[in-house]
This record gives structure tokens, sequence and C-alpha cells, in this order.
């Protein structure tokens, strides 16, 4: 969408606040100004007037007040790169007749009714306990989302527009067990609960009464409830809001609840096995009863089958009693039969057989990991009887599509199924710090059998993967074709025999950690519908394809939601060397770095351009502290990487360590340490290069001219006043990046924004790509480079070709000769593994080089800024025309 041009903007330019919270028939704005239209080009996503004035007409509130103005602050942390500073914001109300009163306080006036059913985010009819009270058509208020109605029956809501005002059509929940009112969502009249809506500020340019742009500056929640002000007085008495930042609420934990996961499943066993065929490996039953009257005659069966009729209770028992009962009421033409479950949990089995010679056969898993198999040759009136042993308390396999039966409860804690296919909820058992016993369930799908809910299931193997024994009896049992099961299941996946608590988790696949964040966000439907549009997702995967990192990229993980969103990003920028940032109002992350002269800036502040009314330059060094330690825990290899920068530890002792986890992969197996040790060790480069010594910040003040700098922005500065680094004061063109912003709007009819620049030391030099040529390397336009001389080549990734790209202006340098050949400037028409194709083609004077004799460097920067490469200039390296070093200034090490 088109952004404000606040260079023209502030020179006189109607630019007005407008809040809207998320979910509310309301768009808050200063009272006295005409609004006569919208025209903004490709409206923001979270702008939900749009461009319909019929919105603006039909919501309008002229009810903002300006006499404090509006202020909030900004901040990145780069020595607690996890940290997220950001004020709140107030907002104040007039209480124009009354009407902020009715919006805020007519909780007892709303007409209510609760939910039946649970509402998924995509249906259009809302079933409720009665629609008497309430209008044929209108609007109800679900939890946080508004929800448009056309039509109603007596017990529901019909042809709903979900996510109005705003708000996001989301899932609510509904438990039968808790009834109406304790804790199933209310639907309403009017929107009773303003506390935790999502609230966004914007800054709107109106021209000739047409709002024109609409920047957002701060997407939030409101934080407590709205509270009165004022001396009592009908002019005086007003509203005020509390718009905290959304980072609060991606602070909360998840869902940290716990399911119960026990009882005996039995779900596989369909049919009712007349022809007598013994379950197969896929069956999952945990006991079946096999007789026969001679070794050749057809079997019989008794099992509890898959049947929705009692006794199966439609495939699960919730305990081994009411397993056990259930089989007792099997019955059979030839004897009868008997299960009795003793006080000690053991199990006794009872055949009386028929005036017949009988073979009889049973099979319990569950018993003590063992298998009772019994061969008689019988007469009349003979009885069978054996103890079984001990019985599992539960019997819960997990392979293949495996219910997982729930309580009513538990099953209201599952989330919906993700509509990514990136995605799939889970069941964690175990513990994260033990790979043996960790074990992963996802969840394929929901579903409803008699009288019970449950979840089918895929075992993923995360640790070490049970064995499973599958066996065959000797004797008749060989005649007859029984397979046995002993120890467990024919298939990878795990069984359950005791009641087991299990964490929900979120199992996450995709080649981008940005886009396995999002995934996780966007499948949170209930958790995080409200504030999933506070992240700036566009311009994270932006910041981090501009820094690559050397730790890949890919993300296989399983996120238990026992954490936070928060957390999650956190760690993330800790791991590849970025600080969680703001930028334009929604949370994102920036590299807090040392920058080249060439670097591109957005915007030029002078000492000229100050705001004429604010004090001088500040000046400050070290201010944001120091980090000389980088910390990597790997869970699945139970290694923890610890890289030192001595030479800072050696000037100013142990100072800050930024800690971070490698993301548990999938199948939680050990990697290899030594490429560990090398991602971690060419990683804290990039983070510690910036943090490793003090940094020289300015404080300073400008008008809102330059309003549209947001922090990791970078700038050029020429500034009086300021330490050049050289004994004298005053820098010229230097590159500086915002780490802190803070905004003062409307405050006595004005305003001014003040920025903390970090400034980069002068005198920089460091490493562009280079590599090494192989030896015999050029063959026509393709140079293969050497990364055996030295062990990883020059970048340390084995791969030095992939610090280039294509159209990168490079020149091939003979080194280690008194009188070298000249050099030869080629572009990069393509990168393979340690190959790259240039043009023109290599000249035949550096013929077949051998080892250590050719290198392909970056051109130099003048030629760069000639040719508008801002993506090399990115890379600072002090180089001549002639390819020697500048001499004049000491090299240092540097990271980008």
């Amino acid at each position: 969408m088109s952004r404000i041009n606040w260079s023209s903007a502030a020179q006189g330019a109607q630019v007005i606040p407008v809040l809207l919270i998320a979910g509310m028939p309301a768009i808050f704005y200063p009272d006295g100004i005409t609004i006569s239209g919208l025209s903004i080009s490709s409206p923001d996503a979270a702008w939900w007037p749009g461009n319909t004035y019929a919105n603006w007409t039909s919501y309008a509130k002229p009810w903002m007040r300006l006499d404090d103005g509006i202020r909030f602050t900004e901040r990145a942390i780069p020595a607690a790169s996890q940290v997220l500073d950001v004020s709140e914001i107030t907002v104040s109300l007039s209480d124009v007749d009354g009407g902020a009163t009715t919006l805020f306080a007519s909780e007892s006036s709303a007409v209510g009714t609760y939910i039946t059913a649970t509402v998924t985010a995509g249906t259009a009819t809302i079933p409720v306990v009665s629609t008497a009270a309430f209008a044929a058509s209108g609007v109800i208020y679900l939890d946080q989302e508004a929800i448009r109605y056309t039509g109603k029956t007596a017990t529901s809501f019909t042809n709903c527009t979900r996510g109005v005002f705003g708000s996001k059509a989301a899932r609510h929940l509904f438990v039968e067990a808790q009834g109406a009112g304790l804790g199933n969502s209310q639907s309403t009249d009017l929107p009773v609960e303003s506390v935790g809506r999502p609230a966004t500020l914007w800054l709107c340019r109106v021209v000739a009464g047409v709002i024109v742009d609409a920047d957002l500056q701060h997407y939030g929640t409101i934080g407590t409830g709205p509270a009165l002000v004022g001396g009592g007085e009908s002019l005086d008495d007003g509203w005020i809001l509390h718009v905290d930042h959304a980072v609060k609420r991606a602070a909360q934990t998840i869902r940290g609840q716990a399911v119960s996961v026990g009882g005996y499943a039995h779900p596989g066993n369909l049919g009712a096995r007349t022809s007598g065929i013994s379950p197969g490996y896929d069956d999952l039953t945990p006991f079946f009863f096999r007789f026969a009257q001679n070794a050749t005659s057809p079997n019989n069966l008794l099992m509890l089958t898959g049947d929705a009729a009692s006794p199966d209770l439609g495939g699960w028992h919730p305990t081994r009693e009411s397993f056990v009962q259930s089989l007792n009421t099997l019955t059979t033409a030839l004897g009868s039969f008997t299960a009795t479950l003793g006080t000690n949990g053991r199990l006794v089995i009872r055949f009386d057989s028929s005036p017949a010679s009988n073979y009889f056969y049973y099979l319990h898993t569950p018993c003590c990991q063992t298998t009772g198999i019994t061969n008689l040759d019988t007469t009349a009136a003979d009885q069978f009887s054996a103890d079984a042993g001990p019985m599992a308390e539960a019997w819960v396999p997990i392979v293949s599509g495996s219910p997982v039966y729930l309580s009513d409860a538990d099953f209201a804690q599952i989330p919906s199924t993700p509509t990514s296919s990136l995605a799939s909820f889970c069941l964690i058992f175990g513990s994260d710090d033990d790979r043996s016993s960790r074990r992963v369930a996802r969840i394929r799908s929901q579903g409803t059998t008699g009288a019970a809910n449950y979840v089918l299931c895929d075992a993923l193997v995360t640790g070490v993967a049970p064995r499973f024994i599958v066996a065959t009896g000797s004797g008749a049992a060989s005649v007859l074709g029984i397979t046995l099961w002993r120890g467990g299941l024919r298939a990878n996946g795990f069984l359950l025999t005791q009641p087991t608590t299990a964490r929900i988790g979120l199992h996450v696949s995709s080649s981008s950690w940005v886009t396995a964040l999002r995934t996780v966000v966007e499948s949170l439907d209930t958790e995080y519908a409200c504030i999933a549009d506070a992240f700036d997702w566009v311009r994270m995967q932006e910041v981090v394809d501009a820094y690559p990192s050397v730790i890949p990229p890919r993300r296989d993980y399983i996120v238990d939601l026992k954490t936070s969103v928060l957390a999650l990003l956190q760690n993330e920028a800790a791991l590849n060397g970025f600080s969680v940032v703001m930028y334009r109002g929604r949370i994102s992350i920036a590299r807090v770095a040392e920058f080249c002269a060439t670097e591109a800036t957005s915007d030029t502040i002078t000492t000229a351009g100050l705001d004429a009314r604010a004090p001088s330059p500040t000046y400050e060094k070290g201010a944001d502290g120091i980090v000389n330690t980088y910390t990597v825990v790997s869970p699945d290899d139970g290694v923890t990487v610890n890289v030192t920068d001595q030479t800072s530890r050696a000037k100013f002792g142990g100072q800050g360590t930024i800690t971070a986890m490698m993301p548990r992969s999938l199948l939680g197996i050990p990697g290899d340490a030594s490429r560990l040790y090398v991602q971690v060790f060419g990683q804290a480069v990039t983070v510690l290069g910036p943090l490793r010594y003090p940094y020289r910040h300015v404080g300073i003040q400008l008008p809102l001219s330059h309003y549209d700098l947001q922090i990791g922005d970078l700038a050029s500065a020429t500034l009086w006043r300021v330490p050049d680094g050289n004994g004298a004061r005053g820098i010229v063109d230097q590159v500086v990046q915002v780490v802190a912003r803070d905004v003062v709007l409307y405050a006595e009819g004005d305003g001014h924004v003040a920025y903390t620049l970090r400034l980069n030391p002068s005198g920089i030099a460091g490493y562009a790509p280079a590599g090494l040529v192989a030896a015999s390397g050029i063959s026509g336009a393709t140079v293969t480079l050497d990364v055996a001389s030295i062990p990883t080549g020059l970048s340390g990734t084995g791969d030095d070709a992939a610090t280039f790209a294509v159209g990168d202006l490079v020149r091939l340098v003979e080194i280690d000769t008194a009188s070298p050949t000249a050099s030869t400037q080629h572009t990069v028409t393509a990168v393979g593994t340690n190959t790259l194709t240039l043009n023109p083609a290599p000249g035949a004077t550096f013929g077949a080089p051998a080892a250590l004799k050719v290198l392909v460097v970056y051109d130099t920067w003048t030629v760069l800024t000639a040719g508008g490469r801002t993506l090399q200039e990115r890379y600072c390296f002090l180089g001549q025309a002639d390819q020697t070093l500048d001499s004049t200034h000491a090299a240092r090490t540097f990271a980008a």
C-alpha cells in the first residue's frame, strides 16, 4: 500500500490518528475532522474500513482527544537481542453524548445466549441455546469475533459473515460436560468486553476530506479496561484506553495444558468374526480367545469388535475393568467363557467345553509381555482355566491412523486441524531431555464414535525406535496358522500400557524458519487469530535473505505448545544473529551490525535538519553493553558449544552471553558433532562481531519530516559536536544505524521524533566473499574453487562458491608471485557447488593454475557503486584499484 511521504507531509499536510479495535463497530478519530471518502492504494489487511465510505459513515466515532498527544518508544537492544522493548500507547476518548460509556459499559444490558456445539472458523451457522431475544438480523459478538447474520432459527444464527469489524474468524470451543455458562462461549448482541482485543493505531493523510494514505503505527491489544478520567464535569469527563503492543500477548504461553491418554482401545477389530479369522498385525486387539474342535476344523473366535453396538462401546473402554466386563458378555455355542479380573489386577480366563474334542488358544498381549497358549485334547465336560497374569492398566497402540480416545474436556483442548500442509498438531509423550523415552503421535484428524471422542494419530519416531517382535506358536498353534504378538506391534509405533499424560505440540516442516514460525502462528486459530497479523513476515524474510546464516534455515521440528511464539522468535533471532524489533508497527527482526561506507541509506541527517527546539546531539559509548560469548545448545546431539572472543574478553573481561538452542529435529537422532561445531563457530563470527566491544551512540531529535526511519534502518549523518574518533568534533557522511525511536505526536499541536543512532567504527576493514581457485581449476568459463588447501575454504562452510551470487562483479587475481598476471574483470553468470561460471571466460593468461595461485575476489567498491550493485556493497572491505590493501588503516575484525 502507499505510505505517507513525510518529507512533504510535514510541510503542512493534514494527518490524523485513527484507532481501530478489532470486533467493535467503531472508528475512533479526532473531533472536527470531516471525512468525505477513502481512496487508499492497496489498503493494509488490518485496515478493516478498506476503501468503503459506508464503513466510515456507519461506524465513525469522532471522540479521540489529543490534549496530551500520542507517545510511544521502540528500542533494539543488541546485547540482549531477544528483548523487544516497546511501550504502550494511551488514547483518550471524549464521552460525546455518553457514546463511549454506552460502548464500553453496557455489559448488563446485553442480550446473551450460549453456543451448543463447537463453532469452526468456516461455519456459516452458529448453534445456540435460543435466539428469541435477538433481532431477526444483525451482529453477534462471540469471544473476540464479530459475526454478522441475516437470518435465524429458534436455536441458530444463519447466513453468517464471519470476522467483521477487523476481527478474525476463529474456532470457538464447546465442551458438553461443562454445560452453559461454565466455560463455553456466549454470544451477545453487544461487544461487552474490550480487554484483550487487538487494537491498531494509524496515521492517515487526508486530502480535501479524502483519506489517501493509512500507515500502521502500533499493532497491539487493549490492556487494562477502559477507565474514566477527568474532573467529573461533563466537558472534562472521558475515557482512556491503554494499548499494549501485541508482543505482550505473543509472550504468553500458547497452551500449557496436558491431556490424559488411557483406557483399552480395539478399534481395528471390525466385523463379527464369524469366520474365525485371527486378527492381523494392524488389528491391534488387546485380547482374543480362539478354539476349535480339532486341528483341522473351522476356528471359532471370541473377541470384542469395533462395532458401535454394546458391549463394544465403539472400540474403546475407559478402564480395564470395563473391558473385562464386556468380555464376559460374549457367548459361544461350544461352551461358556468367563474372564475374571482379580483385585491384584490378574486376569483369569475359564472355558467349559462342549462334549467334543477341542483345541484352545488365548492371547493377551498386555500381560507381562507374554503369550498364553494352551493346546488341549479334552473330553466332554472338561474345563479349561488359566491365569493370564497381571493385566496392563491401559492399552493404547499408536501406529498409523490409530485412534487415541480422550475425555470431552481433553478433546476440546486439541486445536482444529491446520489448513497449511506444512503443519499438523501432535501429542508428545515422555521427556524432551530423554530421547529414548520421547514419543510423538501426529494428529491426522478428529472424530467421535459411540460416546467417545478420538483423534486419529500416526506415530512419529523421535527417539530410539522400539523393536517390535512377531512370534508364532508351536504345535497345533502353527497348524492353525495363528500369528501371535509378543512385546508390541509389527509396525513402527509405540504402545502405552498405563494411563499417560501427553502435551500438545505442533509439527512444522519448511525450508525457511520464518515460514515455519508463520505456520505455527497461523495454525493456532483460537490462541493467535487475534494477533497473527501483528508479525511482519515479509520483512523478516527479506532480512533473512539479505543476511544468510551459516546455520541452515530449514526447519523440521516439533513445537511444544507450553512455550510462547515470542520465545520461538527470540531463539531464532539469537541463533541467527538478529535483534527482535518493531518495524512500522509490527514485530520483525533487524541485523544490528557494522556497515560499510558504501551501504545504501534510507535518509540523510544533518545538523541543519535537527529540530530547532531540541537539545544538542548527545553522545555516549558502550551504553548497550558488550557480548563476547556465544552459546548454542543442541538437545538432539546432547552438545553445548561455547565460542568466546578472547581478545574482547582480555580487554573488557567476561561480559554478556547470547544463548540459543538448535531447533530439535523431527527424528531427534544425533547428528555430526564436528559439523555442528563448524556451523556454530562460523555463526559466532556474525553474532559477536558487532557486539564484542563498546559502541558509540548519538541521540538526536528531528522534525516529523524524518519520521519514517525505522529501527534497523541506515542513514547518512553529518553532525557537529559528535566526536569523530580522531580527536576532533564532527562526523561527515558517516553511515549510522537506528537502534531506538521515541515518537511524540500532537503534543500541544506539534510533534517530533527522537532517534538513537549507532555509529560504525572509523577506518573499518574486513572480509568480502573470495575463493581460491583449485589446481587446474579453470576450464573454459567454469572456475572450480579450492576448499581442500584450506580446510572448509575461506568461508569456513566448505562451499566458497555459495558466498557469491549471479550478477556479482568479480576479478581473477594471481597471488604468490612477484610478477602477477594482470587481473581481469568478470560477471558471475551461474553458481554451482564450489563452481562459478564467469563471463567473459577467463583468458589463457591464467592457464591451468597451480593450487594457491589464483583468487576470485569482489571488484573494487568504486566499480560496484557505479554499477548500483547494492547487495555486493553490503560487504565492507578496503581495496585499491591495483588490488592492494589500503595501508593507512589497520585491519580489524568485521562481521556484516
